[in-house]
């Protein structure tokens, strides 16, 4: 048996690093297997959240529980919040409960259960082996999980028991007693490092149980987790929405204002905290737990003050995108006559959609907005929505009685979402190579934006008239606009003359904006010869 000599230290810190480690991927574990157990259901719960803080802080606790991770759910949160799913009122109880949720790991670890995870490892993980059934090989892995969890947090125990023999260490760690934002700084530092507030919070409580830091140590240290939660949220949130940044901000706020209201108090709230449990590993976790949860109550007492200082900070109008469709309503199936109509009026506004997006794209090449790309991208998630449920809809009037009439109009109407559709997607690719354009550094000049705007603005206005024939059925018009489509051609050839001026990199991506800009006017011609065909 080969036997491996390190050095006191080096025995010390592989393992209280080695357990940590163990810990990370144990936790990694718990929460893929709590959500194949449960269910992904994270997305569809936030999403039919009310309007009331509460009760999205009580949704956002147990996704967080689920996930075993307050980022997932804040990640989530800003996701959905960027694609106009949920609104800023929604997310701050989100934001609230995540903070409770992350209290719950700790508690977990506190279990005195000695040398128990050893036999919750070999029963979890050979039973499944002998039990041929899917449902039970799931709840297996979930409490294999478990018990790597509890042999992590025995390992790091274990790993830091000989620091609490070392004078040096010890009067290290008992500083954040007596300065207690420098205990703050290194929580926070850890956090943002492992990305996660949890594996801090277990750390510190192992550190507790050997007796290597004192309560009021573990209680600066704990609040510094906090605040570096907030790192990966605000990193993420960068180039999205407004809402989105502007719910990473409140978490920053959220996290920062109850972390530095504490701070002249971490002294009594510790000897507070001390009449818990008669353990100190205990107390951490129960010190963890009341200011999370008290301070998620008194924020939630203040969600409207709070949601204005964060429109405040991070001003702006903010884009309202409707993913669900207005006018179509399957009752009106039984009238096909009306169910037409309703479906003549979804697909307009379909269209008005792909032409609002036009105005976000010349705000976002004359860099005047360019958060608005993010917009983009939402908005043609919701067209791609609508286009879906407008079809649905189309398919099923079909299969009713239809005179001759109104069996034209259906495939009219569906060539024509069709269309509408695929000129959303071009403005989104156009979109996109601008993005690619900025990432990369390359620079439009005064006179490129000039004349991109100009082709925007021509492709945008035939779009536009393309989509009012559409609507009309008006023949006259549409030969009539018919005509002008030569003038689209010629402007596309003048950015194409204009791009052989630039660098290989930048006439490349140049060349993809105006060819999926023409695309866009193209599809709009499409609309045109539906009026004069007549299917």
């Amino acid at each position: 048996m080969i036997n491996f000599q390190f050095s006191p230290l080096l025995n010390i810190l592989v393992g209280i690093f080695g357990g940590l480690a163990i810990f990370l991927f144990a936790m990694q574990m718990l929460s893929q297997n709590l959500q194949n157990v449960v269910g992904d259901q994270a997305e569809k719960i936030l999403r039919k959240l009310t309007d009331r803080p509460s009760s999205g802080m009580v949704v956002g606790t147990l996704i967080t529980f689920l996930t075993q991770s307050s980022s997932i759910t804040v990640l989530t949160l800003i996701g959905l919040v960027n694609v106009g799913v949920l609104n800023l009122n929604q997310g701050m109880g989100v934001l609230l409960g995540a903070g409770i949720g992350t209290t719950i790991t700790a508690q977990l670890v506190t279990l005195e259960i000695g040398k128990l995870y050893f036999p919750i490892l070999a029963v979890s993980f050979f039973l499944p082996l002998i039990i041929k059934n899917e449902k039970f090989e799931s709840w297996g892995k979930l409490v294999f999980s478990f018990g790597l969890l509890f042999m992590g947090m025995a390992l790091m125990k274990e790993g830091a028991r000989p620091i609490s023999q070392s004078d040096l260490t010890l009067s290290f760690f008992e500083k954040f007693a007596t300065n207690p934002f420098l205990g703050i700084l290194v929580g926070a530092g850890f956090t943002a490092i492992t990305s996660s507030s949890s594996a801090t919070t277990s750390l510190v409580v192992a550190l507790g149980a050997s007796g290597v830091i004192g309560l009021p140590s573990a209680v600066a240290l704990i609040m510094g987790a906090n605040v570096g939660t907030t790192v990966l949220e605000f990193i993420a949130a960068l180039g999205m929405s407004l809402t989105a940044k502007r719910i990473a901000v409140a978490q920053a706020l959220i996290n920062i204002i109850g972390v530095g209201a504490m701070l002249p108090f971490i002294k009594p709230f510790a000897d507070l905290m001390e009449l818990s449990s008669s353990h100190l590993a205990n107390q951490i976790a129960n010190s963890h737990t009341v200011f999370n949860v008290g301070s998620s109550m008194v924020f939630l007492l203040f969600v409207g003050v709070l949601v204005r200082i964060v429109k405040w900070l991070v001003p702006g109008e903010v884009v309202q995108l409707e993913r669900k469709v207005k006018f179509i309503d399957e009752g009106f199936l039984k009238m096909p006559s009306v169910a037409l109509i309703n479906a003549e009026k979804e697909t307009g506004r379909m269209g008005k959609m792909v032409s609002k997006n036009f105005d976000y794209f010349k705000k976002i090449i004359s860099n005047k907005e360019s958060h608005l790309t993010e917009t983009v991208f939402a908005q043609e998630v919701c067209i791609d929505d609508v286009y879906q449920q407008v079809a649905e809809y189309l398919t099923k009037i079909s299969s009713r009685e239809l005179n001759l009439e109104m069996s034209e109009r259906v495939t009219r109407l569906m060539h024509g979402i069709t269309d509408i559709e695929r000129a959303g997607d071009h403005l989104n690719h156009a979109t996109e190579q601008v993005s690619i354009m900025r990432k990369k550094r390359i620079k439009l000049t005064k006179k490129d934006i000039k004349s991109l705007v100009v082709f925007v603005d021509q492709c945008q206005m035939f779009y536009r008239k393309s989509l009012q024939t559409y609507l009309s059925g008006d023949q006259e018009r549409a030969q009539n606009l018919l005509k002008t489509w030569n003038k689209i051609k010629l402007g596309r050839q003048r950015c194409a003359r204009q791009g052989k001026t630039f660098t290989s990199k930048k006439r490349k991506i140049w060349l993809k904006i105006v060819y999926n800009l023409e695309r866009t006017a193209h599809h709009g011609e499409n609309l045109v010869n539906i009026v004069i065909s007549g299917f």
